[in-house]
């Protein structure tokens, strides 16, 4: 962008003043990514009335709809109640997961221990059966 009185470019800082940057606002990269940054931002006073604009748009949408907008409260509330179901799942799959290598265990110990494992298998023994 040329300068309108002298014969040179307009330096970054001019730039982002004319778009209404304070000073302290610093621009990162070399002078090509600086203008690039300065133009393609939205102006921040421009930026500043369409966030007021907004926040009043909302509010009348509140004020039409209340139902429609949940509080700050009711949406921490569902937060936590989501995150205690997720713990409360996570605990769950905690224990099934450990009741699941217990079991393994268990069936192992009880074959080591009666020799064949043929007394885990739940049949009954051949004198139970009547001979006649």
């Amino acid at each position: 962008m040329l300068h309108p009185e002298q014969d040179r470019l307009v330096s970054v800082r001019e730039c982002a003043r004319s778009q209404g940057f304070p000073d302290w606002y610093r621009f990162y990269g070399n002078v090509l990514d600086k203008h690039r940054q300065v133009g393609n931002a939205v102006a921040p006073p421009m930026g500043f009335f369409l966030g007021l604009e907004v926040r009043k748009a909302m509010a009348k949408a509140r004020e039409a709809a209340p139902h429609l907008f949940k509080e700050e409260e009711e949406v921490k509330e569902e937060q936590k109640e989501e995150e205690g179901m997720e713990e409360d799942e996570r605990k769950l799959l905690e224990e099934l997961m450990e009741e699941e290598e217990d079991g393994g265990e268990k069936e192992e110990g009880e074959a080591g221990a009666g020799g064949s494992g043929s007394a885990s298998n739940n049949k009954p023994a051949d004198d139970d059966y009547d001979s006649d």
